[in-house]
């Protein structure tokens, strides 16, 4: 797994905490100079980091400033108008010039479906002041949106998605799926993309390049381009991507190819991808369509939900499920009663998958309104996760100081069953940070040398929680659930390693 191994070279921090959107070290803060402010956007994203990549690699070097976005998805200055900067905020972004550069958004919880985003955005900052925001437009580069307006002109577009009836939501909307879904394949082409040193975490970047680099040479509009999507120019965007992917792993490996490079055959089958592309692109438009005259204001965070709870259930799908789940979602348009839940903050778009083939929205709102809620109060709590399988042997301890937010102490054990002496497995780490919660998500930091981690748990409809690492939510199990802490809380290795031990 591609994590920082400098600090005692344990797996643990491998395998549950990382180090930064990219698994590098981080560039001092206090370096910098010009303040840069602005939000990500998809829409809002909540704990994604913003850097400035200096070197145009995707990736999060050491010597290129970051910042985490806060609750609402801002960075430097919150959406109420609060001056990150003005103290030493994990949430202020600052520059050692303002030369123009290219700032890369990774990672974060998408505050519309709370689900974890692991495709990276981008936009180019070119020194001017005034809000910077990314958003899946920004992403795609200088092309126009069509033949009247620029991306520059609507880069905001995203901010007011609860309202907006703009075609450039829709616009914005489909990109973003669609190049989800182009990556996708590429993902399944490079099956150690996210495990790998040598390979970034996700190419998400590299297509909505490769996308702008072919509206470019064809001289299309962006809106023109996905219009009809031939065949031909999808295998060139696909091209395109690999060219680029393979050529960062060479540089990697100081220029020289390794069995990184060796692709394996798509087992979504790339043949088609040029179709569903098609499919969801008109899909996706009829959607829109209807959403944007059919619902009132009144039920404005309906409008994008129902549009995410389609677009994840459309990746992959077959052309007669695209056509199910859209008839499926036309007739809750009119529910008011559904349309209220959707527009409910609670709202968990992870109880929707697999739409396409259970046809089921009521026994999915059923399954999400049975979540068990979080205690009231986590004052001098613990709780326990586990995750044991044929691969690795993990157990995470949190001990809570605060009733709904506070500092935090995680105690962790990650063994290899694989490699049993694999000199990074441990028995106890002990790992510092801060939470907060809602009623069934906890978001928490933790710190590993000098570098904090957004991870996120909550809860289901069962006793497992839902816990996000390897930049992936699964279900943990636990067997005390929340818990009185009935030790001093651990404040050592030795201390985390004798508590797991009496577990």
């Amino acid at each position: 797994m591609k994590y920082l191994k400098s600090l005692l070279a344990v797996g643990v921090v491998a395998a549950l905490a990382g180090c930064s959107p990219d698994d590098q070290d981080v560039v001092d803060s206090t370096q910098s100079a010009v303040v840069v402010n602005g939000a990500v956007i998809d829409p809002f994203i909540a704990s994604a980091v913003v850097f400035a990549d200096y070197n145009e690699d995707d990736v999060l070097d050491p010597f290129e400033p970051w910042a985490f976005t806060d609750k609402d998805g801002y960075y430097s200055v919150a959406k109420d108008g609060t001056d990150y900067c003005a103290s030493t905020s994990r949430y202020c972004l600052k520059l050692p010039s303002n030369d123009p550069v290219k700032l890369v958004a990774v990672g974060g919880y998408d505050l519309t479906t709370l689900e974890r985003i692991n495709s990276r955005m981008s936009t180019m900052y070119t020194g001017t002041s005034g809000i910077q925001y990314i958003t899946p437009l920004t992403s795609v580069g200088d092309l126009s949106l069509n033949e009247q307006q620029s991306i520059d002109a609507n880069q905001n577009i995203m901010e007011n998605a609860f309202i907006s009836s703009d075609s450039a939501f829709g616009l914005a909307f489909n990109i973003h799926k669609v190049v989800e879904l182009i990556s996708g394949v590429i993902a399944e082409e490079y099956p150690d993309i996210g495990d790998d040193e040598d390979l970034p975490i996700d190419v998400s970047g590299y297509t909505y390049r490769a996308i702008n680099k072919l509206g470019k040479e064809e001289k299309l509009s962006l809106a023109s381009l996905l219009a009809q999507l031939t065949d031909d120019q999808v295998d060139k965007i696909l091209n395109d991507v690999r060219v680029k992917l393979d050529a960062f792993i060479i540089k990697k490996n100081n220029g020289v190819a390794n069995k990184s490079i060796q692709r394996v055959a798509s087992a979504s089958n790339a043949s088609n991808i040029g179709e569903r592309v098609r499919e969801l692109t008109k899909t996706l438009s009829r959607l829109h369509s209807l959403l944007s005259t059919q619902l009132s204001q009144d039920f404005t965070p309906s409008k994008v939900r129902l549009m995410q709870i389609l677009a994840n259930n459309s990746i992959g799908a077959t052309t007669e499920q695209l056509q199910d789940v859209t008839d499926l979602l036309e007739g809750y348009i009119t529910n008011e009663t559904f349309l209220n839940k959707l527009a409910e903050d609670s709202f968990d778009a992870d109880y929707f998958e697999n739409l396409a083939v259970q046809s089921n929205l009521d026994g999915s709102t059923l399954r999400m309104n049975n979540r068990n809620e979080l205690p009231a109060d986590l004052t001098n709590m613990q709780l326990v996760l586990t995750d044991k399988n044929e691969k690795r042997d993990a157990v995470i301890g949190f001990f809570f100081d605060g009733e709904n937010s506070g500092n935090i102490t995680a105690c962790v054990k990650f063994q290899n069953l694989r490699k049993p002496n694999d000199s990074q497995n441990t028995n106890g780490t002990v790992l510092t940070g801060s939470w907060d919660k809602t009623g069934y998500i906890i978001d928490l930091t933790l710190t590993l040398a000098s570098t904090e981690e957004a991870l996120r748990i909550k809860t289901t409809d069962s006793s497992s929680f839902v816990f996000d690492y390897d930049k992936n939510e699964k279900n943990w199990s636990t067997n005390t659930a929340f818990s009185a802490t009935s030790i001093t809380v651990p404040t050592t290795d030795q201390q985390c390693k004798d508590w797991i031990a009496s577990l």
